[in-house]
């Protein structure tokens, strides 16, 4: 069965799974309508919340009636300035170029692009708040306890950057095989007005989950979301928190602690 130089039809969709965050990029799935084998060589994505299109080189030979997914970089998002939290529609369509060997083009338009408006969404937003505090863990960390009571006890640090009036840490939430709490004083944790920074202490506790596929399976083990109310519109926003590479390793002590 040889490669079609002028392919047959062809659907193309795009998703981007929990594995694929982690590794930055999302899945251009294609489908071979066709009756024959076609040779894709590159893919490429236009979507005006992109700064520029996003394209992979490939060398995957499709079967007549298979799918695959193929794996493309997230681009830079075009976020306005200063964001304002409206993001892109879910139905503003996306031109996916899919290059074949041969020189034929397939090109369509995929109408769902709700996993680039997430992607749009989620990039914006971290930027944005980014831009206007700062978060961070403190540099030391210690254990204490034992077996699955061992925890890290460090500090967390809000820093203002651009942003006016008080600001707000809301909440906190860990991962599969963590949990974040803030210690010492309940939450809301309030950088107040015309106050550049404030730290609070802080501890990572193993959540207890030692069965074999959530420690095997776990892809953002050490990433922290930390619930940032910045007091303009009542909404918290997430900033990612991880910990350096003493932190991380701390951390790890406590899950082998815990799971033994």
């Amino acid at each position: 069965m040889g490669v079609h130089e002028v392919p047959g039809p062809m659907s193309v969709r795009i998703e981007q799974y929990r594995e694929d965050e982690v590794a930055g990029v999302m899945q251009v799935g294609v489908t071979n309508h066709g009756d024959g084998l076609v040779a894709i060589e590159s893919v490429r994505i236009d979507w005006s919340g992109l700064a520029e299109p996003v394209a992979a080189d490939l060398d995957y030979r499709l079967p007549a009636d298979a799918s695959v997914d193929l794996p493309v970089p997230v681009g830079r998002a075009e976020c306005p300035s200063p964001y304002t939290g409206d993001p892109r529609s879910p139905q503003e369509p996306a031109q996916v170029t899919v290059g074949l060997a041969g020189g034929a083009t397939v090109q369509t338009a995929v109408v769902d692009s709700s996993a680039l408006a997430r992607i749009y969404q989620a990039e914006c937003r971290r930027r944005y708040l980014s831009d206007q505090v700062n978060l961070s863990f403190g540099d030391a960390w210690t254990l204490a306890g034992d077996a699955s009571q061992t925890r890290a006890v460090g500090t967390m640090r809000l820093r203002r950057g651009d942003a006016a009036g008080p600001v707000a840490v809301t909440g906190v939430d860990g991962s599969v095989l963590l949990e974040l709490a803030v210690t010492g004083q309940p939450l809301p944790v309030v950088l107040a007005d015309q106050r550049a920074e404030v730290e609070v202490p802080v501890e990572v506790r193993s959540t207890l989950r030692c069965d074999g596929h959530a420690l095997g399976e776990s892809k953002q083990t050490f990433a922290f979301d930390v619930m940032v109310d910045l007091g303009q519109d009542g909404q918290a926003l997430p900033f990612a928190l991880t910990p350096d590479h003493d932190g991380r390793a701390r951390m790890q002590e406590v899950i082998d602690a815990a799971c033994g």
